[in-house]
């Protein structure tokens, strides 16, 4: 049994034989009513069920022997286990916004049944397809005082203050955050901004002032806030500016552009395109289509949606945050919600994956160990990997061999190739050891070659299979 949280007072999630359980605790009792109202369905909040008796008092038994009083155990419910969790610094800048706005429209449909959020942690939040899940069930809370609303603070440190950087491109990405696991703090991001930002009336507000407040009571900047008034009208009109604000910040963002984002326009021949395509598709119904595929390097999701038509869920992890966000657009309008499926967008460097971080580095697990699959695509991803970082092939053999737990495809592209000539330029010494017999017999320490075919002159797909 492995306890998976441990922060919040009213409870916490433990682990057990691959099943996902909540205990909650004495301190949430008047919320239980709470699992009975239609908002717990309309926010997506993964399904509890009550564990039988005997599963309850195996239950008990455990957690008496690590000190906990089973007076105080309210109820234990099994939880839907989500197949993937990922990180804020994994998304994308405007999965962060849409996560941001999503916490503020179940707040004011809260407000409607009496409850309230304790907390506004983007924590809470996860994505599956482009549905947007509100994990923590304990941060919801019976309240009839709304204003002023105690987890502002930390929603604004969360959400606001990053969003307000990207905004004025003092940042690209989210990958900073991992460093600021409780978000950011109002003086780093206002000694960033621009003045000029103060001209903006939200900013002014939020930063100006947010700057005199100190963190740990940081919900006191809804007093500095206009006309303060204790009401869940002015909570609702303070919600609605702020989700104003981000979705301002949001259409500013769909704008931007990259140079790989452009890639397949610019770079992919039709031919080409289709004739990947088409050995993709006759390598895949060679294999067994069970589990996920976790697609490498996947731009902007162009070969990801093939997997999609023969495996049940896909993992697409791409460095260039434009292509993710692009990839995201293309996932949602190819296939809205899954259609029975699961896709997961990851904007990360496979070759600097995050770590095991929080208490102890058990808190929250590493990428590598997170994205795990039976498939693993590494296509047009090698010759990036071996000149532009230095990883020779039997380094990155061990990284796929340590995330497939079947299969492996990729390809190799020559140094004849005019890609491989240009990204060969800044390192030219890897050229003498970098070759196809070379790339296959580094991948066969590992693997077992089950096909192969050729796209171009330069370029051949690989099909090969993990050694037992």
């Amino acid at each position: 049994m492995n306890q998976i949280s441990f922060r919040d007072p009213d409870g916490f999630l433990m682990e057990s034989n691959r099943k996902l359980y909540r205990i909650v605790l004495a301190g949430w009792k008047t919320e239980l009513e709470i699992m009975k109202n239609d908002f717990y369905k309309t926010f997506s909040i993964p399904a509890h069920k009550k564990v039988s008796i005997p599963v309850k008092d195996k239950f008990s038994s455990m957690l008496e022997t690590e000190g906990l009083e089973l007076s105080n155990i309210l109820e234990i419910f099994e939880v839907e286990k989500l197949s993937l969790i990922t990180y804020p610094w994994e998304w994308t800048p405007i999965m962060l916004i849409d996560a941001g706005i999503f916490t503020l429209e179940l707040q004011k449909e809260l407000m409607n049944s009496g409850h309230s959020l304790k907390d506004a942690s983007f924590f809470n939040i996860q994505f599956e397809n482009n549905r947007i899940i509100f994990l923590d069930l304990l941060s919801l809370k019976c309240s009839n005082n709304y204003y002023p609303w105690i987890p502002y603070g930390q929603f604004l440190r969360h959400f606001v203050y990053p969003s307000t950087l990207l905004k004025y491109g003092k940042i690209n990405n989210l990958k900073f955050l991992w460093n600021y696991v409780d978000g950011v703090d109002p003086i780093f991001a206002g000694n960033l901004l621009p003045s000029y930002s103060m001209l903006n009336l939200f900013e002014f507000f939020h930063y100006a002032i947010a700057a005199h407040i100190k963190k740990d009571s940081q919900e006191s900047i809804n007093d500095a806030l206009p006309e303060k008034r204790n009401s869940q009208i002015k909570l609702a009109n303070l919600l609605d500016w702020n989700i104003s604000y981000l979705g301002k910040i949001k259409s500013k963002l769909k704008r931007r552009n990259s140079y790989w984002a452009d890639y397949y326009k610019r770079d992919v021949p039709n031919e080409y395109f289709n004739r990947k395509s088409e050995l993709l598709r006759q390598f895949l119904k060679s294999i067994p289509n069970e589990g996920r595929v976790l697609d490498l390097g996947s731009n902007i999701g162009e070969y990801s949606l093939i997997f999609l038509d023969y495996y049940n869920e896909l993992i697409c992890l791409e460095k260039d945050t434009v292509c993710c966000e692009v990839m995201n657009a293309n996932l949602s309008a190819s296939v809205p919600y899954g259609n029975g499926k699961k896709w997961h967008v990851i904007n990360a460097d496979i070759t600097r994956p995050d770590p095991d971080i929080g208490w102890m580095n058990k808190e929250r697990k590493s990428l590598l160990s997170r994205i795990k699959s039976e498939l693993v695509s590494a296509l047009g991803l090698i010759h990036h990997i071996y000149f532009t970082e230095s990883i020779d092939f039997y380094r990155q053999v061990e990284l796929f061999d340590s995330l497939s737990t079947n299969y492996l495809l990729t390809e190799f592209i020559s140094s004849d190739d005019e890609k491989v000539k240009i990204i060969s330029r800044n390192n030219p010494s890897r050229l003498s050891d970098y070759g196809r017999e070379s790339f296959v017999k580094a991948i066969n320490s590992k693997f077992t070659l089950k096909k192969s075919a050729m796209l171009s002159s330069s370029r051949e797909l690989f099909l090969f299979e993990k050694k037992i």
